[in-house]
């Protein structure tokens, strides 16, 4: 949930991915934009894959 909240905080002007994404938008350059997306979408899902196993083992001790 955090990466996912820190990407719309760059986006609104806190820096990072989330604004590196807003200026690709601005100017236009969608390919990029296409790829930074994947990016952001591929770590979120890898960190809520990772942390969802780990929950699953915490819980079971």
């Amino acid at each position: 949930m955090n990466i996912r909240a820190s990407t719309i905080v760059g986006m609104v002007g806190g820096g990072g991915s989330g604004m590196i994404l807003l200026s690709y938008l601005k100017e236009f350059k969608y390919s990029q934009s296409a790829g930074i997306i994947f990016v952001i979408a591929s770590i979120v899902i890898l960190v809520d894959s990772m942390t969802s196993m780990l929950r699953k083992k915490v819980m079971n001790r």
